[in-house]
């Protein structure tokens, strides 16, 4: 996987679950050294546990310094 520092993802209205949500998480967590992140997840189902997947990996990205979401 290249080293992405700043990175935009979109997934809004891809149905995406909270099984989806722990396969971001894990793509997340594959990249520590990334600064920036756009994470747009609208209109999907992760549900909260989904979104307490995503946050705890985020929690543990301490490189992050600029972060935007859309739940």
């Amino acid at each position: 996987m290249p080293d992405l520092r700043h990175v935009h993802l979109n997934f809004s209205k891809n149905k995406i679950s909270q099984k989806g949500a722990q396969s971001i998480a894990d793509a997340l967590a594959s990249n520590p050294n990334m600064t920036g992140l756009s994470l747009d997840l609208n209109d999907n189902d992760i549900g909260t546990e989904g979104a307490q997947i995503i946050s705890q990996t985020l929690r543990n990205m301490q490189n992050l310094t600029r972060f935007n979401i859309n739940l």
